[in-house]
């Protein structure tokens, strides 16, 4: 309970400084995280807790992110935004696999997979802070976040299976069990999921309905535990699910302030885990290579924008929007770190480079004034 207090406390103060700052929050959360956490002087959470915080706000966090997650707007996206996705970020994972390389990290190519998605709770806060979701800019940068969204799933899978057992079936197994997972999933929402929300929803109750999700959030994690995948990404489809068979505007209004608590949460437990001491001893490397990855992601993303039709500098917005890494990025670094695909070092590295970016978006967004270009291009 102690650490539970000194969290929530932590994060709401040093939110509130991020914010006078005109700072993300978010930021805020991670600085608070590393302040309280087990590696600098001070207060120190214990790790058990500092890991069920991170696990349980990841778990929420997810099947929120899931219910933003539509297959009907997905079928409109078009095939661009989905090709686009797949080779830019193809472009990263090749560019950061060869920098890897060069510097000698034993899994170069395992983190330049990690490390080639966006932050969807990021992405959609900086678009919210500048008021553009809607936009064109807006509705860019949440497409890119859907396909990603995807893509994110598919590579939980992947990533989570241990490096020695690396075959034809050992990539096929785990994906043939995410696919019957999904297909489960999506009977059942159509059936039971769809009558029970529905339910809930005629008596608007909010409690029950938060109750409901909490507990199916929880039950789809195990499952999918159980099932050989993992936590997070049961908890992600089940999100999906849920937005397919009942509609996720009323599920969201209500979950929306537990989602901002787990957010926050995630965030402190994220900097928490953060060593300076292991960063710093690797300080060149990540200022080397957090900088160098700012710069291409920006311009990557900043590019396919143009190539989507943005104008001027609306694509600066959507490469700012799309910058920074964050949940799903923490999901596949912890399943390739018990997968023993990744070391204790670039763990440490992965942590520096995505706090760079995070920085960067953050310090970008809030040095933007975007409504009148966004809504102009």
């Amino acid at each position: 309970m102690a650490d539970l207090t000194v969290a929530v406390v932590a994060a709401s103060v040093s939110g509130f400084v991020a914010v006078r700052l005109r700072l993300n929050p978010i930021l805020g959360y991670i600085i608070a995280g590393i302040v309280i956490g087990p590696f600098t002087p001070g207060y120190v959470a214990s790790s058990g807790t500092v890991e069920h915080l991170a696990e349980l706000g990841l778990i929420f966090l997810l099947f929120s992110i899931g219910l933003g997650f539509s297959l009907d707007e997905l079928r409109h996206i078009g095939v661009f935004p989905v090709v686009g996705n797949v080779v830019l970020m193809g472009v990263f994972v090749g560019a950061f696999a060869l920098a890897g390389a060069f510097i000698h990290l034993p899994h170069p190519v395992e983190l330049g997979l990690i490390m080639t998605l966006s932050s969807t709770a990021i992405g959609v806060a900086i678009l919210a802070q500048w008021g553009i979701s809607e936009t064109p800019v807006g509705r860019f940068v949440i497409a890119a976040l859907i396909v990603q969204d995807l893509i994110a799933a598919v590579l939980l899978v992947l990533i989570a299976e241990p490096a020695t057992s690396q075959s034809v079936a050992a990539v096929v197994v785990p994906l043939v069990r995410a696919g019957a997972f999904v297909a489960i999933a999506l009977v059942l929402g159509a059936t039971l999921l769809r009558r029970l929300v529905t339910a809930i929803l005629k008596q608007s109750s909010s409690e029950a309905l938060f109750g409901a999700c909490a507990s199916i959030a929880l039950v789809a994690a195990w499952l999918g535990h159980l099932s050989g995948l993992s936590f997070e990404f049961g908890a992600f489809i089940a999100g999906a699910v849920v937005s397919e068979a009942a509609g996720s505007r009323k599920v969201q209004e209500v979950v929306e302030p537990f989602r901002a608590l787990f957010v926050s949460l995630f965030f402190v437990a994220m900097g928490m885990t953060v060593d300076p001491s292991l960063i710093l001893r690797q300080w060149q490397a990540v200022a080397a290579l957090g900088g160098a990855f700012v710069v291409l992601r920006l311009l990557g993303w900043a590019a396919f924008g143009r190539l989507a039709a943005l104008r001027g500098g609306a694509v600066a917005l959507a490469g700012i929007a799309l910058l920074p890494l964050g949940e799903f990025n923490i999901a596949l670094v912890n399943a390739a770190a018990q997968a023993q695909r990744i070391t204790k070092d670039e763990h440490a590295l992965f942590l520096g480079i995505a706090f760079v970016s995070i920085l960067a978006a953050t310090v970008a967004a809030s040095a933007m004034r975007p409504r009148e270009v966004a809504t102009t291009a």
